[in-house]
């Protein structure tokens, strides 16, 4: 820029200043301007009680705007240029790709056919020929509409196809459902739905007087009655993969976040808090003890519990632990107890067997063979360090490592 003004502002005696004419990209300064009007124009309120007056200026802090119908027209001619399209091509690309089709061309046909190169995007279509909608723009260059035009919707008017839609889908519909049908041309679009009852779809099954809270406490008791008990997260999930209730997270918000009180709403026993008493817990442990001919573990009591044979983990804790419960059933602990001269025996001969002090891999794999006790019970017995044990055992400890592992 300075190079382009460098004669004017060359040092001359008696030059005090330079005066600068700038007309570049004038044009597009004066299309900003006009599209700012408009957006005033679309923004102001109207009130159409009284009777209409002329157009008086917009008045902006910038000063005062007037545009002739020529300047106007002169303005859009000039911007469909610019896009690259004129309103002419425009309706020939959409005729032509109608006679391809043998039918009005939807989005997606159009995006299909923009990715080919054979015709300009759906937004184009929309801004230069819609004004801003794709049916608009499909009546202008002279075919059906893919959709019906909504301009006389009424509420009345979408409580009936809402209703119409459940009929046909035998269930209370949700917004994806309103998305595919309106994409079949059976209904409004959701957004229409979204701005007559609010953005919630609870008022607007409320006025269609449908209430899918009954549905979805059928479909829990007949999953109940299936299973012959309360149904949990893995068996609705299975159940909704076939198609024969809703998803997990509908039963969650009609349960306010909660699996167990949806089941409570449906009169059910909830999963996990269906907690006997003591003696019946202690009972049902006895009772799979005998079946497994063992003392049962953590993994023992899920699996009995997803059967229906026990209670919970959350139950056995409720009591005290599973120990305390296998205490008060009278079976022995899975745990062997080791006194400290048998440990340090245990030790002593695996480094005899060795050669050396035996680290942690060597004492996993000598108790997996039945050997020795395990890992946990040395570093028990060493008050948390397998190296204190080691010691203990008048061995010298394995190494320490003098960097940390990277990570």
């Amino acid at each position: 820029f300075y190079q382009q003004l460098g004669r004017g502002l060359r040092k001359l005696p008696g030059k005090k200043k330079v005066l600068v004419l700038d007309f570049v990209a004038n044009c597009e300064r004066v299309e900003l301007i006009h599209e700012l009007v408009e957006e005033v124009k679309k923004k102001t309120p109207r009130k159409p009680k009284r009777p209409r007056k002329p157009e008086k200026e917009i008045v902006l802090r910038s000063g005062n705007f007037r545009f002739t119908e020529k300047a106007r027209d002169i303005l859009n001619i000039l911007k469909a240029k610019r896009s690259g399209y004129t309103r002419e091509i425009l309706i020939k690309q959409l005729q032509d790709l109608a006679i391809k089709l043998g039918r009005t061309p939807n989005e997606t046909d159009i995006g299909g056919a923009n990715k080919r190169g054979e015709c300009a995007s759906s937004v184009v279509f929309q801004k230069h020929l819609g004004h801003g909608s794709l049916i608009v723009a499909q009546k202008t260059a002279g075919l059906e509409p893919t959709r019906p035009d909504y301009t006389g919707y009424t509420k009345i008017k979408l409580i009936k196809e809402y209703q119409s839609l459940a009929k046909e889908l035998g269930r209370v519909p949700c917004w994806h459902d309103l998305e595919k049908a309106s994409k079949d041309g059976k209904c409004a679009r959701p957004r229409i739905f979204y701005k007559y009852f609010d953005g919630k779809i609870k008022k607007l099954r409320k006025a269609a007087r449908l209430e899918p809270d009954k549905e979805l406490i059928k479909q829990l008791q007949g999953l109940a009655k299936e299973l012959g008990r309360t149904p949990n997260k893995t068996d609705i999930g299975e159940a909704n993969k076939e198609g024969r209730c809703a998803s997990l997270n509908t039963f969650k918000r009609f349960g306010r976040g909660k699996l167990s009180t949806a089941q409570k709403m449906a009169g059910l026993t909830p999963n996990g808090k269906n907690i006997p008493s003591k003696k019946t817990a202690i009972k049902q442990l006895q009772s799979l003890a005998k079946e497994l001919g063992r003392t049962p573990d953590c993994n023992d009591i899920v699996m009995a519990n997803q059967n229906g044979m026990c209670p919970s983990l959350y139950a056995f804790y409720k009591f005290g632990g599973i120990v305390a419960v296998r205490k008060s059933a009278k079976l022995k602990l899975n745990r062997k107890s080791y006194t400290e001269k048998v440990l340090i025996k245990q030790l002593q001969d695996l480094a005899k067997e060795l050669g050396r002090t035996p680290n942690k891999t060597d004492i996993g794999e000598a108790n997996k063979e039945g050997r020795c006790a395990s890992l946990n019970t040395f570093k028990r017995f060493g008050r948390g360090k397998l190296s204190t044990a080691q010691k203990m055992t008048g061995l010298t400890p394995t190494k320490k490592r003098l960097f940390s592992r990277p990570r």
